[in-house]
């Protein structure tokens, strides 16, 4: 029993030996069939075909069970949503049962740095420096034997740009994101980095998930922050190729004021923060987005402001300078270049309220409003409370106001009544350059 039990160890082992050295020299081999070009061209093919773009890898090396490549290069052309991919420091591990039934299956794909464009403008933020370009193959036309599946693309740097024009560009950038293929769709998951927009303020990017069924994406969650407590929200549907569509919902709390003003806190003629809604569609048919929504400001300062200065001296009211707001609230909807506000109301409690709305294009306000002020402060203009300020409710005197005119020199129709008041209270306007004290107040109104 004891030769029997030695000779059977000892058969056993050699069996073991034998199929290691099979299974590493299986390896061996198939390692050197991922190191030819000719496979490099089948595996660029087959990706060209999913994304419908020409497509190229950089030499593939095997390292045991695992292969790696230095780069991966992607380029479409118009109508394709996609202008240009490409990739830095791939590797994935190589499971050599599957291969021996013609199936490449790859539990985690590593990527480095990925950075793609949608769009020609986007695509010029590319650092190409960083990525050498390989060789080029079209779409696949034929099936190969080879069958790749990815269960995990899993990139530790994002870089993802979009836009067809310079005024319309954005960007995620520094975003660890990881992609799950599943039966030709592809869910994406993915946290940290930035977001960018043109006209927008620079948020921090907490979290997204996404499901992409060609050409469609479903925003299920997009998360940001700025500015400490501030937050953003983001949910919809985007389609992409040819005429391009969108239905987002974006939902603002306790946003910082200044930064979507374009200037920082000191030079800002508003501070506070504000929560705000908005609905953005684009069809097919429309050329620009329309974006429909309610904004509510809170906690704000008018400041920074030559005009509220001048009422401030003029006054004696030093508050009015930097006038604080106890809330700011509106409806507005955004069609191509054209702003809407309407229900508009604008309260400093016991000072200040203006109610009305107002539409802005190519930077010209067009406005009507009510305007109500404390009576103190009526009094201190001669003759506004008989002829300008005659209707007096909820502890305001009120009067209409007009605006209009560009943003940065605005028309309004309330100085000239008031200089007109002054001008009656002070001997009827004829006589006002005779005396002195009228004088030096119309020359103040005039000033402010």
């Amino acid at each position: 029993m004891t030769k029997t039990k030695r000779r059977l160890g000892i058969f056993l082992a050699v069996l073991v030996l034998i199929g290691m050295a099979g299974y590493f020299g299986f390896g061996y081999a198939v390692g050197r069939v991922l190191e030819t070009k000719g496979l490099r061209k089948l595996l660029a093919g087959k990706t060209a075909k999913v994304l419908d773009c020409d497509s190229g890898y950089l030499r593939l090396a095997s390292h045991g069970l695992s292969v790696s490549s230095r780069g991966f290069l992607a380029r479409a052309s118009p109508p394709h949503a996609l202008t240009e991919m490409r990739a830095s420091r791939l590797r994935a591990s190589c499971n050599l049962a599957e291969l021996w039934r013609a199936k490449w299956k790859i539990d985690n794909l590593q990527v480095g740095h990925l950075q793609a464009a949608y769009g020609e403008a986007a695509a010029r933020h590319i650092e190409r420096d960083e990525f050498i370009a390989p060789e080029l193959q079209p779409p696949s036309k034929t099936e190969s034997p080879l069958e790749l599946d990815i269960r995990l693309l899993d990139v530790a740097h994002l870089d993802l740009f979009w836009g067809t024009k310079a005024e319309a560009e954005g960007a995620f950038k520094g975003v660890h994101a990881q992609f799950f293929p599943r039966d030709h769709n592809l869910v994406i998951h993915g946290d940290g980095g930035t977001f960018h927009q043109t006209k927008w303020p620079v948020a921090q990017l907490r979290q997204f998930k996404l499901f992409y069924a060609k050409p469609a994406l479903r925003i299920d969650e997009g998360l940001l922050s700025i500015g400490g407590e501030g937050s953003i929200s983001v949910t919809g549907n985007v389609r992409f190729e040819q005429q391009q569509s969108f239905d987002v919902q974006v939902t603002c709390a306790k946003c910082p004021v200044a930064p979507f003003l374009g200037s920082d806190t000191k030079d800002a003629k508003m501070e506070g923060e504000f929560d705000a809604t908005a609905r953005v569609q684009k069809d097919g048919s429309q050329q620009s987005p329309r974006a429909v929504g309610a904004i509510k400001v809170t906690k704000a300062i008018l400041k920074n402001i030559e005009g509220l200065r001048n009422v401030a001296k003029f006054t004696g009211r030093e508050e009015l300078a930097r006038l604080p707001i106890q809330q700011i609230k509106a409806d507005y909807e955004i069609q191509g270049p054209a702003l809407t506000v309407k229900n508009f109301l604008l309260e400093s409690n016991e000072l200040v309220i203006v109610e009305g709305e107002f539409t802005m294009k190519d930077q010209k306000i067009d406005g009507e409003f009510q305007l109500g002020v404390a009576p103190d402060l009526v009094d201190k203009f001669p003759g506004a409370r008989e002829e300008v300020f005659k209707r007096s409710a909820r502890g305001y005197l009120w009067t209409e106001l007009a605006l209009s005119g560009p943003t940065d020199h605005l028309r309004d129709n309330l100085k000239p009544r008031l200089l007109r008041a002054a001008q009656n209270h002070f001997a009827k306007g004829l006589l006002a350059p005779i005396f002195k004290p009228g004088q030096t107040v119309i020359q103040a109104i005039e000033a402010l």
